[in-house]
């Protein structure tokens, strides 16, 4: 008796775990928003969206030389990602946000784009720690 009973259990627990969906695990992920109002933008001027990721001060310096006050960044401890977008007409700044899955970093930006008929361009740059530099970065800019 005692055997059947072990039995069934396993022959349960078996088909349970055979059964289980795996479920994709997002983390949240912490970060501080620079809150950019402009950036140093490259001087070709058929761009209209850019992302980049800044591992160094001079990286850094190069997109901030234009901004009196740029923040302060610890680049032996944080480092730096973010972009800029021309939306045909008035746009902000929404949210962003970072997640983990699997093995990419997925940053979320979305914008409001508002009745005007004025291009706008939206700069986002947020600074997180370095030990996110390890995985694949991945941007997905959205404009409502």
């Amino acid at each position: 008796m005692m055997k059947l009973l072990i039995f069934l259990a396993l022959t349960i627990g078996m088909i349970g775990f055979a059964s289980c969906e795996k479920v994709e695990v997002e983390r949240a992920v912490a970060f501080e928003d620079l809150q950019m109002t402009t950036l140093c933008t490259p001087a070709d001027e058929s761009l209209s969206e850019e992302t980049f990721i800044i591992s160094s001060k001079e990286e850094y310096d190069a997109r901030t030389s234009c901004i009196v006050g740029a923040p302060e960044i610890d680049f032996s401890k944080r480092y730096v990602m973010g972009g800029w977008k021309l939306v045909e007409g008035c746009a902000v700044l929404d949210e962003q946000s970072l997640q983990i899955r699997k093995t990419t970093l997925h940053y979320q930006v979305d914008m409001l784009r508002g009745d005007c008929d004025t291009p706008t361009m939206v700069y986002y740059m947020v600074s997180l720690p370095i030990g996110y530099r390890k995985y694949e970065t991945e941007f997905h800019v959205n404009v409502r």
